[in-house]
């Protein structure tokens, strides 16, 4: 059995706090949609494909259930925990022997399809690459390898610790090519948490006529709700459901609303002045446009649909994680993935 590690703090954007001052005994934070997003793409290729279901453990609850809050009967030993994404500076979270699974449930084997460890705390404090070297980090991930990371830092910082580890890139490079019905095609231009310097460019018609959905998700900080905890996921479910179904374009200065975009075959406008490690995977994969430069929005919307390329990234992704998850020993789809997330399909590589 496939089993998420759905630790709801494991969700938590750094520097989260009381939002509510009327009710002292409930604090609400802040999540990011894109947490979950990762593992919903893991979810459908599971169900696409395998036809299995993605479960969940967490270390609060004595029982592994699914995305619906149904209670599964399994023994631990029957677990395979998978982990996608950013590790941030909770690396120690996301080994079989810590939370998840240090409780009631604990995964006998782990999977591992893009981590990602922070080189700094977004908060000010102690760097992550250190942080994970204190924890033993590495050596708790090794016996679990190949280990997929989401981008190239993380990958050589495992390698530099002698962790069999590789670029895997990010699981929702995964996510299917959509279908569209031609008698109810997409009607909608969504703006997705742009960051501020962009706005002063954006056209008026723009951005009248614009749909403005957010992945900053306010939830009920309690690791012991279990509905909460399964409200979260489903938050983040329906947003790619909306933009599956109705989004014609998508700016936005996400990752998590980009990498989607460019999977699900929506035409997508990168606008980031972000510089940090979490920019690589998408370096050679769509042009990432600056509050600082002159934006022609006319031109960026015929450039937004020329990502057909991205069907070679889509297979490759959803290749490795299906042989990784089956406990393939041969080395070939990881081989061609990391061949592909290395080639400049925007041809900026500098000779």
């Amino acid at each position: 059995m496939l089993a998420l590690p759905i630790n709801y703090r494991n969700f938590r954007l750094h520097g989260g706090g009381s939002l509510c001052p009327y009710d002292q005994l409930s604090i609400f934070v802040y999540g990011n949609a894109g947490d979950a997003i990762q593992y919903l793409a893991l979810k459908e290729l599971l169900e696409q494909e395998l036809g299995q279901t993605l479960y969940c453990c967490n270390s609060f609850y004595p029982e592994v259930f699914d995305l619906s809050g149904k209670i599964q009967d399994v023994a631990p030993a029957d677990i395979t925990m998978v982990v996608c994404g950013y590790t941030g500076l909770f690396v120690n979270m996301f080994v079989p022997t810590y939370v998840p699974g240090s409780g009631h449930v604990r995964p006998q084997n782990c999977i591992y399809l893009g981590v990602s460890i922070s080189q700094s705390d977004e908060r000010g404090g102690q760097d992550g690459l250190d942080l994970a070297l204190q924890l033993n980090f590495p050596q708790k991930l090794a016996p679990y390898g190949p280990i997929g990371c989401r981008d190239r830092a993380t990958r050589d910082f495992l390698r530099a610790q002698g962790v069999d580890a590789y670029y895997s890139g990010c699981m929702t490079m995964g996510f299917a090519a959509r279908t569209i019905d031609p008698k109810q095609p997409p009607q909608d231009t969504v703006i997705l948490d742009l960051q501020a310097g962009f706005w002063p460019q954006l056209p008026q018609e723009l951005i009248q006529n614009a749909v403005y959905p957010t992945h900053c998700l306010l939830y009920h900080d309690d690791p012991e709700n279990l509905t909460s905890s399964l409200a979260f996921f489903a938050e983040a479910q329906a947003r790619v459901d909306y933009y599956r179904k109705q989004a014609k374009l998508i700016i936005t200065s996400r990752i998590h609303g980009t990498i989607p975009a460019l999977a699900l075959d929506i035409p997508v406008i990168f606008l980031s002045d972000c510089t940090d490690q979490r920019m690589d995977m998408l370096k050679y994969l769509i042009k990432q446009h600056r509050s600082s430069e002159p934006l022609n929005f006319e031109q960026l919307k015929r450039s937004a649909t020329q990502h057909s390329y991205f069907a070679e990234v889509r297979a490759a992704v959803r290749e490795n994680a299906l042989d990784r998850l089956a406990g393939k020993d041969d080395r070939g789809s990881i081989r061609r993935l990391e061949q592909i997330l290395e080639y400049d399909f925007l041809g900026q590589r500098a000779s």
